[in-house]
């Protein structure tokens, strides 16, 4: 099997970080549990 590699990382992060991963608000988690559906990442994108 091949490893495969994260496309999102929740909450603040300290490391490298690459241009083809989504740095998102823990409050995305929380939004898209309690509308019952996956939210828009755009309005939970921290800043680079």
């Amino acid at each position: 099997q091949v490893p495969r590699q994260a496309s999102i990382v929740i909450g603040p992060y300290s490391g490298k970080k690459k241009a083809t991963v989504k740095y998102l608000s823990e409050k995305w988690v929380l939004d898209s549990i309690s509308q019952h559906k996956v939210c828009a990442s755009e309005n939970y994108l921290l800043p680079q």
